[in-house]
């Protein structure tokens, strides 16, 4: 399998992204060590978006049919693969610290924005190589009928890797992830649908992977520093494939719907929604906190009754305001053309910062109604009762980091 660009390509191809997007500040050695940071907190560095999981594996070897013993051998080169996988990351990781480390002792970044481009195109690279060995490897076990279903594990693998990050909501929503996760059954209609999907998703898997590779080129070649001041014609590139990602996953996600029985119909469409917009839809920390208090054994009977319409009340309010959030950042995201200008046009351009404020008011409009739900919890509940409560699971704003959104790793 030839092993094209991960969105850590992206990495290489867009190293002056961060600095401009990040904090405001303007120094060379600010940029390439905010460029460096956030990059790696997003998971775009070589290897992070790439890897493949034992339960990726788990999925060849069904989507292939191998038997018995070829499922063992492939498990045996997957453990091969793991081992030269660390290594070419931690490899990536040295050389990446060594250039930092002599920048900050010469306090000089200037070499280090020249020469990084190249050096995390060769790690990147290398990275790539061990998973083409892997996928040589695998291909050599089949039998000419398995054969027959390569084209389909090399598309399974583009979703894996072109479907991590996201620079539109809902741009990097897996649809046959979500089909697996709300439990729907595979009927005639829905695998026709899912088909149809996963064929046209490819193609802009590929579409966006080309764009990348084509900056990649450009930044390897010319350098970090020939790219200031040029930064949105090329964010423009990736926002415009990325928008046709978006547009892609909503029509299919409407057809895949249309497809399903109606009892798990908003199951799916459910989890579509959380995908679209994580930050969103997760629950909040007030969410959780009357889920639990609704379970409370010793509830009396006018708790019960106050605690359901406290409940009620909160949900369709919280719908309403999650819903303007929601569209308040489509809004946004579509003005801009994408998360990634968003974050840099937003200091510089009027229109685009209103729109943002926007989104900034929708999300503070929710936490003030958890605040206020939260203070009439307190009223319903005794103290004894509140301390019962378990401590909620911090969101942390869930599924999105800075002008990127990024997928759970193997659905999890």
């Amino acid at each position: 399998m030839r092993v094209r660009l991960t969105l850590a390509g992206i990495a290489a191809g867009a190293a002056f992204l961060a600095g401009p997007g990040a904090v405001l500040v303007s120094a060379p050695a600010a940029r390439a060590q905010g460029m460096v940071g956030r990059l790696g907190a997003f998971g775009a560095v070589p290897g992070h978006t790439a890897r493949i999981s034992p339960r990726s594996l788990e999925k060849y070897c069904a989507l292939l049919g191998l038997d018995e013993g070829q499922t063992e051998a492939a498990r045996s080169l997957h453990e091969g693969y793991e081992r030269a996988f660390d290594e070419a990351v931690d490899e990536a990781k040295r050389l990446r610290e060594e250039a930092e480390k002599k920048a900050r002792e010469a306090n000089d970044w200037i070499p280090y924005m020249r020469d990084s481009p190249g050096v995390m195109r060769a790690a990147a690279d290398k990275v790539r190589a061990v998973e083409t060995g892997f996928f040589d490897d695998l291909r050599a076990l089949l039998t000419p009928e398995q054969e027959e279903k390569w084209n389909s594990l090399e598309r399974l693998r583009r979703r894996e890797t072109g479907l991590r990050i996201g620079f539109y909501s809902g741009a990097s929503v897996d649809l046959a992830l979500v089909l697996e996760r709300s439990r729907a059954p595979m009927t005639p209609e829905v695998r026709a649908a899912l088909g149809a999907w996963e064929e046209e998703i490819d193609g802009r898997i590929l579409a966006i992977e080309s764009v990348a590779q084509r900056l990649e080129d450009e930044v390897t070649r010319d350098g970090v520093m020939a790219q200031m001041g040029r930064e949105l014609d090329h964010l423009d590139k990736i926002g415009d494939v990325a928008r046709t990602m978006r547009d892609v996953n909503r029509r299919h996600a409407r057809a895949i719907a249309d497809a399903l029985p109606e009892e798990q119909r908003s199951a799916f469409e459910g989890i579509v929604r959380q995908r679209t917009h994580p930050r969103v839809w997760a629950k909040s920390e007030t969410d959780q906190m009357l889920e639990s208090a609704a379970k409370l054994p010793d509830l009396d009977e006018r708790q019960r009754q106050d605690l359901e319409a406290l409940v009620a009340q909160h949900a369709q309010r919280a719908a309403a305001l999650k819903d303007a959030h929601a569209r308040a950042i489509d809004a946004a995201e579509e003005a801009a053309n994408g998360t990634l200008r968003l974050e840099l046009m937003s200091r510089s351009d009027e229109r685009i910062r209103k729109l943002r404020d926007e989104v900034r008011a929708a999300r503070r409009a929710r936490r003030d109604l958890d605040r206020e739900s939260l203070e009439r919890l307190g009223g319903v509940l005794t103290q004894a009762q509140v301390e019962k409560l378990p401590k909620p699971a911090r969101r942390d704003d869930e599924g999105f980091s800075g002008p990127f959104y990024i997928q759970p790793l193997d659905d999890e």
